[in-house]
């Protein structure tokens, strides 16, 4: 998991070795959407801008090719 992840997660409160029973409703959706970043990141739609030093929370952009994608959805 990259660092920015485990972050966001732990700004939350949540422990990288949790359980779903111990998370809250609002944990779960932090859960469910940086799995969702991770794969926006992994497919190139994003980028995620992270310094540990400096930063909290991560920041995220779209690509190119994210724009591309997303004019292409609004069209739909």
């Amino acid at each position: 998991m990259p660092n920015w992840a485990r972050a966001s997660l732990a700004n939350v409160g949540i422990n990288i070795e949790f359980t779903e029973e111990e998370l809250t409703e609002d944990q779960k959706e932090e859960v469910v959407f940086i799995n969702s970043m991770i794969g926006l990141v992994k497919d190139g739609f994003v980028n995620v801008f992270y310094d540990p030093k400096t930063d909290v929370q991560p920041e995220f952009s779209l690509t190119d090719k994210g724009v591309k994608e997303a004019k292409k959805q609004q069209k739909r």
